[in-house]
């Protein structure tokens, strides 16, 4: 008889954690803007780069907040990992400090909450619907950055959106595999288990 075998574990502390959120967006990014298929063809000009860089770094941290809601934590809890994650993505990906920082939180706010009303998290219950709400955030952000018809750049949503729909199921797969640690509750410092 085979004895089951455990998954390995990490124990994070909740700074390794939001560092480990922010790796995967930061990976993702740079991907997609080193991909001449999507980022040159959605983007001729410095302006539509600019524009792209912007809300594709959105776009991620919205996906990645969104999935991280899935999991019914404390309220303060889940508010903690949100906020370290959408602060370490700012400063990573757009060196945003002080003031600019602020402008980018705001912005960022007003695209999380547009994005929840035209297409609520809780409708993403199964990989199918994951899948239509990326292949929308995908045409939603070659639309802010290029003036060409939809038509036009249908080969570069599709990559987009493949983008998107990967790194959304692996920020949903990271979510289900995040175990808040017991002790956590219990007044010690904040810590997370995550199974490998």
């Amino acid at each position: 008889m085979r004895l089951p075998v455990k998954s390995p574990e990490l124990l994070l502390k909740c700074e390794e954690y939001v560092e480990t959120w922010e790796s995967l967006i930061q990976t993702f990014y740079q991907r997609v803007i080193s991909d001449d298929a999507v980022y040159t063809a959605l983007c001729p000009d410095e302006e539509g780069k600019a524009r792209f860089s912007m809300e594709l770094g959105t776009v991620l941290l919205v996906t990645a907040v969104r999935e991280w809601s899935r999991k019914k934590l404390r309220e303060d809890i889940g508010k903690k990992v949100e906020d370290g994650v959408t602060r370490a993505v700012c400063a990573s990906l757009f060196g945003a400090e002080g003031e600019t920082l602020q402008t980018y939180l705001d912005f960022y706010e007003l695209r999380r909450r547009m994005f929840q009303r035209l297409s609520p998290s809780e409708t993403a219950k199964d990989p199918n619907d994951l899948h239509r709400q990326m292949i929308g955030f995908a045409r939603f952000t070659a639309a802010q950055c290029s003036d060409r018809e939809e038509s036009q750049n249908a080969d570069a949503i599709e990559k987009l959106s493949m983008y998107l729909i990967g790194v959304a199921e692996i920020f949903r797969r990271l979510t289900d595999n995040t175990t808040l640690d017991g002790n956590s509750l219990l007044g010690m410092k904040l810590r997370f288990i995550v199974k490998k």
